[in-house]
């Protein structure tokens, strides 16, 4: 069974409602095609708003870590200049560690022997294979030349003195009796 469809509208209302249709859709489109780039617009104006307010925020941190960077600076300086006067302090120090050490290792030695006295000691440091070692001049004056030969055994005896020489004896006279004047030259370790 066919169907039959009829339109009872009049043909100029038909025409004014198609025209109608067609104007509002071509409205329509036109609202959607402008919306589309203000919505974009939009969004990227308050993307660009956060990102410069994330910036003003950088900015400030950046400017509170200035007077921060500044004072690690100083400090850093000052460690440095602290370090600088430490190690002066430290040679000094160790110099005069090493004095009460020669002084302490010879008197030690030279307890052990009579008759014997000690009138100079000189020094100097070495450097090169010997560094950390001193070149000591011990210079004195001995009843009898076994007294010597006693005390130059000991300082070869003491593991703190090397290279035990005797660079001179001469007979002398002490008080009115007879000596013997001698140089003997070690080195001691620091």
């Amino acid at each position: 069974m066919a169907m039959l469809t009829l339109n009872l509208i009049p043909p100029r209302v038909r025409k004014a409602r198609t025209k109608q249709m067609m104007v509002s859709g071509a409205m329509g489109a036109v609202a959607l095609i402008l919306a589309l780039p203000i919505a974009v617009l939009m969004v990227k104006y308050s993307a660009a708003g956060k990102l410069e307010s994330r910036l003003g925020q950088v900015k400030r941190e950046s400017a509170s870590y200035t007077g921060i960077i500044q004072k690690v600076v100083e400090l850093t300086a000052q460690e440095e200049a602290l370090a600088k006067k430490l190690e002066i302090l430290d040679k000094i120090v160790g110099t005069q560690a090493t004095w009460i050490k020669l002084l302490e290792e010879v008197s030690a030695c030279r307890q052990t022997v009579k008759d014997l006295w000690l009138t100079n000691i000189t020094s100097r440091f070495l450097t090169g294979a010997d560094a950390g070692k001193m070149e000591i001049s011990l210079n004195g004056m001995a009843f009898s030349k076994p007294a010597v030969a006693d005390f130059a055994k000991v300082l070869r005896q003491n593991g703190m003195f090397t290279d035990v020489d005797l660079a001179s004896l001469a007979e002398s006279t002490a008080g009115g009796q007879p000596a013997v004047s001698f140089v003997i030259n070690v080195k001691f370790k620091r």
